[in-house]
Order: structure tokens, then C-alpha cells, then sequence
């Protein structure tokens, strides 16, 4: 299952699962930069989350933060 451009935020995911039951995700952003996991936030014990981000939203989101 592919789905692009969620929510337009720029971000598409691939899933798939193999036939041995494995299922594997794969993260893109329109912005090219390369995916990183930068927090991990999951409240439920039977669930598995990550939270990306790419390396130009985080260098985006570090300099709004610089006092100009």
C-alpha cells in the first residue's frame, strides 16, 4: 500500500508485508533530505510507534528557534 503526500504534508509512506507475515515501512519526504527518527512517542503497550522528521525540517525548526 502506498500513500503520498498525508494530510499535504509532504510526507508519502510505502507498507508492505512479505508472505512470512513481516510487515516493513518505508517513510519519504518530498523535501528530499534524509528521514530520522527524532522522538519516539507511543502511549499504548501493543502498538510500536516512531516519529521522523528529515534533516531539513529539524535544521528548519533549530533556526526559527535563534533569537535574530
Amino acid at each position: 500500500m502506498k500513500i503520498q503526500n498525508i494530510n499535504n504534508s509532504g510526507w508519502s509512506v510505502i507498507l508492505t508485508v512479505d508472505d512470512d507475515g513481516h510487515m516493513t515501512f518505508f517513510a519519504r519526504h518530498e523535501d528530499g533530505s534524509q528521514p530520522i527518527e527524532c522522538d519516539y512517542e507511543c502511549d499504548f503497550d501493543d502498538e510500536f510507534g516512531v516519529r521522523l522528521s528529515t534533516e531539513k525540517i529539524e535544521a528548519d525548526y533549530r533556526s526559527s528557534l535563534e533569537v535574530k
